[in-house]
């Protein structure tokens, strides 16, 4: 059992969201600086990577194991 662990992914329901906001490019630039890896959202396409790479061979001998495609968002001390 392994687990694929979403946080920040810039989706149609994501961008409606922001664009609900006042100023949506503000709001999604407060996001993004706080993503170390290249301060941006994850794309579907890379959690859709980590779905085919779980499938795969390659991880025939991967169990137990939570993946986070997210830049480092989920592991970044907020207070930073």
């Amino acid at each position: 059992m392994n687990a694929i662990v979403v946080a920040e992914v810039m989706t149609p329901l994501y961008r409606r969201w922001l664009d609900t906001m006042p100023d949506p490019e503000a709001a999604l630039s407060r996001i993004t600086e706080r993503i170390p890896l290249g301060r941006r959202m994850t794309t579907a396409g890379e959690i859709a990577d980590c779905c085919l790479f779980l499938l795969s061979d390659r991880a025939s001998h991967m169990t137990g194991q939570w993946l986070f495609p997210d830049g480092g968002y989920s592991h970044l001390d907020r207070s930073v």
